[in-house]
């Protein structure tokens, strides 16, 4: 799945290094105390997407708003605010991290194409999780046209040993050998 999106993630990587916040930015002068000059236009717009997006999906009062299909009830209209206020305390306030991995989600998304935000249970904290997932790190069949279509989804994580452990103890993970 990764050798056969190699010509996009080649693209993307010279995207990347045209920004000029990579080490190997082309272009500038070839002498001994030259810099790299890159123009910041594509920054520049990633960055002023990302404030855009931000601030039509995560207004001051959080990013849930509720849609009551059919009949506007008394008791479904009052259900549908209590949904809605639990959701926007969880994304606000029981989730700190949400809003920061939403931004750099964001940020990425102009160049990228598509990211993705995964939620999960954190049993350390009892309380549900939001985590940024590069589209680098998501692999996914060449013939699949979509995220849920797929036949197999690859997420690459990289974590430490010590935390590998953990979540073999907190039944996340299941410590298999392969023998090798």
């Amino acid at each position: 799945d990764k050798e056969a999106r190699k010509k996009r993630d080649d693209q993307y990587e010279e995207g990347l290094r045209r920004t000029g916040l990579g080490d190997d930015a082309p272009g500038g002068a070839q002498f001994t105390g030259s810099t790299r000059v890159v123009h910041p236009m594509l920054v520049e717009a990633c960055v002023d997407f990302s404030s855009r997006v931000m601030k039509e999906i995560f207004p001051p009062g959080g990013p849930v708003k509720s849609k009551i299909l059919g009949e506007k009830e008394k008791d479904k209209v009052a259900k549908a605010e209590r949904k809605t206020d639990f959701m926007n305390w969880q994304t606000t306030e029981q989730m700190p991290e949400f809003r920061s991995e939403l931004e750099q989600l964001s940020t990425q998304l102009p160049l990228g194409g598509g990211q993705y935000m995964k939620f999960m249970w954190n049993n350390q904290h009892r309380r549900p999780q939001a985590e940024f997932v590069p589209i680098d790190d998501v692999y996914l069949p060449f013939a699949a046209t979509n995220f849920y279509s797929a036949e197999r989804k690859t997420h690459v994580q990289y974590i430490t040993k010590m935390e590998y452990e953990r979540r073999v103890r907190a039944g996340m993970y299941i410590d298999v050998d392969l023998g090798y």
